[in-house]
């Protein structure tokens, strides 16, 4: 019986060890989790500038607008 416990044990042990193999380091963690950051930050300045970019079309347009209003009222 103390065979088999030692059998599953040492095979349990080997188990665990090939996952620890397998396993991301805390630095491999804190790596991607900087490159992960700094993406965000890219995408979130890019939003940003979409933002801006679609404010300055929402005025043109409203001018634009505007502009064909008083063309109108000019031709009557």
């Amino acid at each position: 019986m103390d065979d088999k416990a030692y059998d599953l044990l040492e095979k349990l042990y080997l188990e665990v060890q090939d996952m620890k193999k397998n396993m991301a380091s805390k630095d491999d963690l804190n790596l991607l989790a900087s490159k992960l950051h700094a993406e965000i930050q890219a995408v979130h300045d890019e939003v940003k500038e979409l933002r801006n970019d679609l404010s300055a079309m929402e005025i043109m347009t409203v001018k634009n607008a505007f502009d064909i209003v008083k063309l109108k009222s000019i031709r009557l």
